[in-house]
């Protein structure tokens, strides 16, 4: 089951909320649960290159574990490793493609844990923010309309949680010593 879990992956996905205290954070939830990044004063990167994320999971079900971390680093512009925390999460790797628009991003990854993994990342700040990720390629399924009922599109499997970019020197030093390992 931990290899399973592994493919939380990180932006991976996200529903942002206009709770925060930060008058910079204004971007807000739609109706489907999605991003609506359009008020953001953040930016999600152009592309993910090199980039490496400290993931926290705040929630899941289905094949992705409910809690743990992992740690995502994009090799370059089509492949990824996921460095799972050991406990609740193991490691992974992939392709991905990745599409902007403003805060959000959205990731279509194929892992060879778990398969096709969807995930939407969007940039509460500068450097973090949060992620909802589900199985498959396919645009965000509706939540549910009832109270304890799921909407026909709602995934089987889905994790949500949030990320911290690290910073491009952190980024170097991550990148050697795991290539070291």
């Amino acid at each position: 089951m931990k290899q399973l879990a592994t493919l939380i992956i990180a932006f991976f996905i996200c529903s942002c909320s206009s709770s925060s205290n930060n008058a910079l954070e204004s971007i807000t939830s739609t109706s489907a649960g999605g991003i609506d990044s359009t008020e953001s004063s953040y930016m999600a990167p152009v592309d993910l290159s090199d980039e490496v994320y400290e993931i926290i999971i705040t929630s899941g079900e289905g094949a992705f574990p409910s809690v743990g971390s992992y740690t995502l680093l994009f090799n370059n512009a089509t492949q990824y490793t996921i460095y799972g925390d050991g406990r609740n999460t193991g490691d992974s790797f992939g392709t991905y493609t990745y599409l902007r628009d403003g805060a959000k991003g959205t990731i279509y990854l194929s892992d060879r844990t778990i398969g096709n993994v969807t995930a939407q990342i969007c940039y509460n700040g500068e450097d973090y923010g949060t992620y909802h990720a589900w199985l498959g390629h396919s645009e965000e399924p509706e939540e549910a309309s009832g109270d304890d009922e799921r909407g026909d599109d709602a995934p089987a499997s889905e994790q949500r949680g949030t990320f911290d970019q690290l910073s491009s020197d952190m980024t170097r030093v991550y990148a050697a010593v795991m290539a070291v390992q």
